[in-house]
């Protein structure tokens, strides 16, 4: 089903709301990263100006084959005074090949590859020759997780060079749901937490390729029955990436590993937004907004994996409102915002932080992580935290600033990766040794000595 090098298509195409008017367009792919439709014609839908048309489906049929653009918006349109005069141009991030799909059109099941889970596998050069297609899972399918589940398979497939051939392994993620689910459910259920678990087990960005969805439709064959509709999500930018072994923090052969991960999948239901942020990546704003995001995202795990400290003030505000419900007219939901938006307030950024780091057996782990500068970390994450938020400057120059903010970015990165492992599982003793042997983790260890320094650096002193 897959292509070779192609990166446009031309056919005829329309829109989901008017089915009855098709014109011709040419799809290509951008920037290898968005995929920008041009048409000879109008597709019927009406704009106030470019851009402001958004949740667009189009569907179209290139060589007889399906093509889905999902979300697309308009960007350009050119009316010279007659519909096959009008041009129009279209942008989408997802493309589907294979079938005509609807956004919140649900699908049995589902695969993918994700860069940086060969990694992961311990058995690396391993493994028994086989048939291209033969499929060998690893380990036994987690249970049932937010909707579906998960099996961690290996796929081999054929290389072709010239005046040869070989084999490449993959480690495939498919997924299965009885009662189906959305491309966004996909994405948000295991897409992203997978890809941000990986990210972080291996210290490297990772990548989502070779998306494949399935859905059962009636076809007619010769045995009169019901044939699963294979489509390919983005195939165009689905190329295989050179992915050289390299030591991570886990791997598929630990007896703890489906423990870590399903609990993992378990917690992204609440702090996706925290995961991705974690996530080994290339800075793609400005440092400032990345570090502000970073400490927020701390905070968010603070609030979501741990009990608040006791509140005197909260506790008592909660009695109250309790005893005098009915005078007030506040139902529960309302009495619950109030206390906990006074909780809130109580606490500051900083006891928040510290608060992560030291509530239960995490403790000994996170002193010995930051040389036992852990208020020394919160001050200054909660400082430069509260100074962006508010528009103020820092009182160091601009090349002291910098470092400081990414010092205070990867440190946020690494506390909520951190915690994370400890809260699904992750052996704590064993993880301090493997953080010890790792050249990369064991050169953050040592530079958490620098926080006393940043401290006094923001607070003035000399």
């Amino acid at each position: 089903m897959g292509e070779v090098n192609v990166t446009e298509v031309a056919g005829y195409w329309w829109s989901a709301t008017s089915p009855e008017i098709r014109v011709p367009g040419v799809v290509r792919l951008v920037a290898e990263e968005h995929y920008e439709l041009t048409t000879i014609g109008s597709l019927g839908e009406s704009f106030t100006s470019p851009g402001t048309m958004a949740d667009v489906t189009l569907f179209g049929v290139c060589g007889g084959i399906e093509y889905t653009l999902l979300r697309t918006i308009m960007t350009n349109q050119k009316d010279h005074g007659s519909d096959t005069d009008t041009a129009e141009t279209w942008l989408s991030f997802v493309m589907i090949r294979g079938t005509h799909l609807s956004p919140d059109e649900r699908f049995v099941s589902a695969s993918f590859r994700c860069s940086g889970l060969m990694w992961l596998w311990a058995r690396w050069g391993k493994i028994s020759e086989g048939h291209p297609d033969e499929r060998h899972e690893i380990g036994a399918a987690l249970p049932e997780i937010r909707g579906g589940r998960v099996s961690i398979v290996r796929r081999r497939s054929r290389v072709f060079g010239v005046g040869h051939s070989s084999y490449k392994d993959h480690i495939v993620i498919e997924v299965t749901a009885e009662n189906g689910v959305t491309l966004d459910e996909l994405e948000r259920n295991f897409e992203l937490p997978i890809r941000a678990f990986t990210a972080c087990v291996t210290g490297r960005e990772s990548k989502i390729s070779h998306l494949r969805v399935a859905r059962f439709l009636e076809r007619r064959d010769k045995s009169d029955g019901i044939l699963p509709a294979l489509a390919e999500v983005n195939p165009w930018t689905s190329r295989d990436l050179e992915e050289k072994y390299r030591a991570s923090l886990i791997n598929l052969d630990d007896v703890f590993f489906q423990e870590v991960l399903i609990r993992w999948l378990e917690l992204s239901g609440n702090i996706l937004n925290a995961m991705v942020i974690a996530a080994p990546r290339k800075n793609r704003g400005y440092i400032q907004m990345e570090a502000f995001a970073a400490v927020s995202a701390v905070e968010q795990v603070q609030r979501e994996l741990t009990e608040g400290r006791p509140s005197t003030f909260a506790d008592s505000l909660k009695s109250i409102l309790a005893e005098h419900r009915e005078v007030l007219g506040l139902n529960s939901d309302a009495r619950s915002k109030i206390v906990n938006a006074v909780k809130l307030s109580e606490f500051r950024l900083q006891d928040r932080l510290e608060h992560l780091l030291v509530d239960g057996d995490a403790r000994p782990f996170f002193e010995w992580f930051f040389r036992g500068h852990v208020n020394e970390w919160a001050e200054v994450s909660a400082t430069v935290r509260n100074r962006l938020g508010h528009g103020l400057a820092m009182p160091e120059g601009q090349s002291e600033n910098h470092v400081l903010l990414v010092n205070v970015l990867d440190a946020s990165r690494n506390v909520i990766f951190l915690k994370l492992l400890l809260e699904c599982g992750f052996p704590k003793d064993e993880l301090m040794n493997r953080l010890d042997r790792d050249q990369n983790w064991n050169w953050q260890v040592e530079s958490s000595d620098k926080w006393p320094e940043y401290l006094r650096s923001i607070s003035g002193e000399k």
